[in-house]
C-alpha cells in the first residue's frame, strides 16, 4: 500500500468515526471509514484543480425539493455545519452526507446490485447498483457531469479504486451481482459495484440536483455521521503536510511516469 495511502487509512482507522453506528443500519464497516477519508481527498484535490463536478457539488445549499444539502437543512444546523456559502466547506459536508447515505441504500456493501423487491428496477436504465443504490436513468438531471465521470472511470485502473479496502470489516462475494439488461446502462451497474469512489462521486452530483432519486433521502432515512466532519478536517491537514506525495496518492489516474512506463 502507498504510504500516504496507509497515513489516510491509519488516521481512519484510529478517529471516532470508525467507531460510530447508524442508529438504524448499524456498526459502519472500518473499511468503509477508510475508504470515505481517501475519497474525501480525492474530491478535495478535484476541487482544488477546478474539476466541473466538485465545483458543482461545492455550491452553496439550494432548493429543498432539489438539492439534499437544503432538504437536510436542520439536521446539518444541529451539527453546526453551515453550507450557505460556496467552497470547500460546504463540499465537505456534501461527502459527509454522501458517505452516510449507504447505510440506508446498501448497508456499505459495495457490490450490492438492483433491489429485487422493487419492480421498477428491471431495465438496465432503472436498475440499481452500488453502494449508493443508484440507477443509469440519473444521469439525465446532469448530463455533462454525469456522462464525463462515467466515462472517465472506465480508465481508472483498478489499484486505484481502493475495492480491497472498502471490503475490509464487511467482505465481498467471489462474484458480484450480475448487471440487467445491456449497453452502457449495464456498464453503469458493473462500474457502480467495482468502483465504490465512483458510486459515491457520482451519487454527490445527484444529490445536489436530483435527491428524490434516493427514497431513503425522501423518507429521511439517511443518519449523519457526527465524527465524520472532523475526520476528513483531519484528512486535509494531514495532506498539506506534503501537497504532492498525497496528490499524487489520491489521484484517480497512473502518474505520467507510470504510464510512460
Amino acid at each position: 500500500m502507498d504510504t500516504a495511502v496507509a497515513k489516510i487509512t491509519a488516521l481512519a482507522a484510529a478517529h471516532p468515526a470508525a467507531r460510530w453506528t447508524d442508529p438504524r443500519n448499524g456498526h459502519m464497516p472500518i473499511g468503509f471509514t477508510k475508504g470515505a477519508a481517501l475519497g474525501w481527498g480525492r474530491l478535495a484535490g478535484k476541487f482544488r484543480a477546478k474539476d466541473p463536478a466538485a465545483l458543482f457539488c461545492a455550491r452553496a445549499a439550494g432548493d429543498p425539493a432539489r438539492d439534499a444539502l437544503g432538504f437536510y437543512a436542520k439536521q446539518f444546523h444541529a451539527l453546526g455545519l453551515d453550507n450557505s456559502a460556496d467552497g470547500l466547506t460546504t463540499l465537505r459536508h456534501l461527502w459527509v452526507f454522501v458517505c452516510c447515505l449507504p447505510g440506508p441504500e446498501s448497508s456499505w456493501r459495495w457490490w450490492v446490485g438492483v433491489d429485487t423487491t422493487n419492480r421498477g428496477s428491471d431495465t438496465a436504465d432503472s436498475a440499481e447498483a452500488g453502494l449508493c443504490q443508484t440507477s443509469w436513468d440519473s444521469r439525465a438531471a446532469k448530463p455533462d457531469l454525469t456522462m464525463a465521470l462515467f466515462q472517465h472511470y472506465l480508465t481508472v485502473p483498478e489499484p486505484l479504486l481502493w475495492r480491497d479496502i472498502f471490503s475490509e470489516g464487511i467482505g465481498a462475494p467471489d462474484h458480484p451481482v450480475h448487471e440487467i439488461g445491456s449497453g452502457d446502462g449495464a456498464v453503469f451497474q458493473a462500474l457502480s459495484k467495482l468502483a465504490p469512489t465512483f458510486a459515491l462521486e457520482y451519487a454527490a452530483i445527484i444529490v445536489r440536483c436530483l435527491r428524490r432519486h434516493y427514497g431513503t433521502i425522501r423518507d429521511r432515512k439517511v443518519v449523519l455521521n457526527p465524527h465524520f466532519d472532523d475526520l476528513f478536517r483531519q484528512v486535509d491537514a494531514l495532506i498539506a503536510t506534503d501537497p504532492a506525495a498525497f496528490a499524487a496518492a489520491l489521484a484517480d489516474a497512473p502518474a505520467a511516469a507510470e504510464v510512460a512506463a
